[in-house]
């Protein structure tokens, strides 16, 4: 029941992005649609196969390197605009050359990422052991 009203609720609040001039009714519906969504999450927290998912690794890979993918998409992605239109020219197919161009984005932003956090970032984020915060300033 979770993953379908989560659906649902995803559903709902991207149509009150995408539609924002809607009648009232609509909007209370959406409302209660993302109401609903919320309530799947707070359930897939209790233990189901979403936790699961939402305890991957590959979702956890995805959450170390998210800062540098931030970072780096959308500067990429000018640089690569270009390529798109040739490549969709090369294909002869608009759908096919969206493909390739999400695929070939993705893998050359993730892998600027991970040189990124190797080469750069973890370097920094190893100095936080200088600087307590929170609960191990208190204990200091």
């Amino acid at each position: 029941l979770g993953l379908p009203l989560a659906i649902a609720g995803g559903s709902a609040l991207m149509w009150t992005i995408i539609f924002p001039r809607q009648l009232e009714a609509e909007r209370f519906l959406g409302l209660m649609i993302a109401l609903c969504f919320g309530l799947a999450l707070i359930a897939a927290l209790a233990g189901s196969r979403l936790t699961v998912f939402l305890n991957s690794g590959f979702l956890r890979f995805f959450g170390k390197y998210s800062y540098a993918i931030y970072v780096f998409h959308a500067p990429m992605f000018q640089v690569w605009a270009g390529w798109a239109q040739r490549l969709q020219q090369t294909l002869g197919s608009a759908l096919l050359a969206a493909c390739a161009f999400f695929v070939s984005m993705t893998c050359a932003t993730v892998l600027v990422s991970l040189l990124s956090w190797h080469l750069y970032e973890k370097h920094f984020l190893a100095l936080k052991r200088y600087f307590p915060s929170g609960t191990n300033a208190d204990s200091s």
